[in-house]
């Protein structure tokens, strides 16, 4: 139970932004090699927005969407992989804000994740070189995740809503 309104406010933003990155993990657009989805933009803005916080947002709802969808192997991957991301945006622009700090921040947590997703796939689920055909996709998904948060983080700033939110 939470002690005071400030921890019932960092609840209620890392449920929010649990929920949001399971709907937009959840909900995917269909594209000539596979399907896009929103998930790593709300990974990315949980770690820049809440922090610590976003790290627990960003690996609940990408985990339970893995469940959900049937890809329960993915799911020791899928913890680590999201919890570097938001981790790693937490670092390096979570604390000092600025537009090519996020640009750059997230980046760097897509390359973990693809990276991080060929590894497992390499390794752990035994693909082999096989693993590298879901490299292109795994890069389209994080491309469009940085533009999709950089644009979400610029608009939600411009109309104060990140000074409110921000833990």
């Amino acid at each position: 139970m939470p002690k005071n309104k400030f921890e019932t406010k960092k609840l209620v933003f890392a449920s929010l932004f649990a929920a949001l990155t399971f709907v937009s993990t959840y909900v995917s657009f269909p594209i000539v090699i596979g399907y896009v989805n929103l998930g790593d933009c709300f990974v990315i803005l949980s770690g820049l927005i809440l922090g610590p916080y976003g790290i627990a947002s960003a690996i609940i709802g990408s985990v339970i969407c893995d469940l959900i969808l049937g890809y329960a192997v993915y799911i020791p991957a899928t913890f680590i992989i999201k919890g570097l991301m938001a981790f790693t945006v937490y670092i390096l622009a979570g604390k000092k804000y600025s537009l090519i700090r996020q640009i750059l921040a997230a980046f760097l947590a897509e390359a973990i994740m693809v990276a991080g997703y060929f590894l497992y796939e390499c390794f752990c689920m035994g693909m082999g070189m096989g693993a590298l055909a879901s490299i292109p996709y795994n890069c389209l998904q994080g491309g469009v995740a940085i533009i999709a948060s950089t644009v979400l983080y610029v608009i939600l700033d411009k109309t104060k809503i990140v000074k409110r939110i921000k833990l």
